[in-house]
């Protein structure tokens, strides 16, 4: 199976080739171009290649994207028995799969969370849910990462190096050093952050994803967030099935049996309403239209004597002492006609 890289993971690749041909390094946005060339030379996806790359903040949840907007952060919030906050859109894409075996949600935050995305966060725990943030061993994933101290980080850091058995150096590029203030540092354990190193250099994402694969990074992370918590509600993404999937077969033949037959009584009706309503001259109230149409397909139903058969058994059978809680059911349904 072809890895899957990130953009910015080929152009990782691509250093290793272009050092050992000594030849000058490329920058990314070149390789990127270059991709996009081809592809279009082509006429394939970057998708098609296992590359991803994406410019939107959103959360993945069974997939499903979904917008983090101040309207849905509620309902957002009781997706997954964990929330990955991840600042790369393209390690977002790559982890779905994996993602959806186990029922986590993944956000995509863009960069530094906005207030959405930290009302997302304290609503999950509200809710029972789980939270972590996964971001680039540099400066500025770790100012993300310290705008929301409610949150674990759980890499790329010192930790994940010594996991992989990764040499720091050879991951490193420059940093961006644009930051004056580097005081949020505090707050990170020295152990798992060089602060002096982060100021100046920074080990990327998808230099890591590029060098162990998806699949031993998404067990590195499973580790972390078992590691963190123990013990997670299942009940979040884990939903009883409806009745009507547990009938047996017979049952199930049955009830589509009765579908079958209704609309063969009402099929050329539904045919002759749908060709009367192609062409209306003026207006129509709808709410009296429907009304209207309901109950003629009704009472044509009612009036089959087929149905008039199927109803008498049925009634019979309710009515009988042979079925187990018949008169229990029969009065609920005469309480909520």
């Amino acid at each position: 199976m072809m890895m899957k890289l990130t953009l910015d993971g080929v152009w990782y690749r691509l250093l290793s080739v272009f050092e050992q041909n000594r030849m000058k390094r490329p920058s990314r946005e070149w390789v990127k171009k270059l991709i996009k060339k081809a592809c279009d030379d082509f006429h394939v996806t970057r998708e098609s290649l296992n590359i991803f790359a994406g410019a939107r903040a959103v959360m993945y949840f069974q997939g499903n994207w979904s917008s983090v907007k101040f309207d849905d952060v509620k309902s957002l919030a009781r997706n997954g028995t964990d929330i990955l906050f991840i600042e790369k859109m393209g390690i977002v894409e790559i982890f779905t799969e994996h993602a959806d075996k186990y029922g986590i949600a993944i956000v995509n935050t863009q960069g530094l969370l906005t207030e959405y995305g930290k009302d997302l966060m304290k609503e999950a725990q509200r809710q029972g849910g789980h939270v972590a943030i996964l971001s680039d061993y540099d400066d500025h994933g770790l100012l993300m990462a310290s705008k929301v101290p409610d949150m674990p980080r759980i890499g790329i850091d010192e930790r994940t190096f010594h996991y992989f058995g990764l040499s720091r150096e050879a991951l490193s590029i420059e940093g961006q050093q644009r930051l004056v203030n580097y005081k949020f540092l505090d707050i990170f354990d020295d152990k798992t952050i060089d602060k002096e190193f982060v100021k100046k250099r920074r080990v990327e994402i998808d230099a890591v994803l590029e060098q162990v694969g998806e699949e031993r990074l998404w067990e590195y992370i499973m580790e972390r967030l078992a590691e963190l918590y123990p013990t997670r509600n299942y009940n979040r993404v884990i939903s009883m099935p409806t009745s009507e999937t547990l009938y047996p077969r017979n049952v199930q033949r049955f009830l589509g049996y009765i579908n079958f037959f209704t609309n063969k009584i009402t099929n050329d009706e539904k045919r002759k309403i749908k060709n009367d309503l192609s062409e209306v001259r003026g207006m129509l109230d709808v709410r009296k239209k429907d009304k209207e149409i309901s109950d003629n397909l009704k009472n044509l139903v009612s009036q089959d004597n087929g149905m008039k058969i199927i109803e008498s058994k049925i009634a019979e059978l309710l009515n009988s002492d042979v079925l187990p809680d018949s008169k229990q059911f029969s009065n609920l349904t005469n309480e909520n006609p």
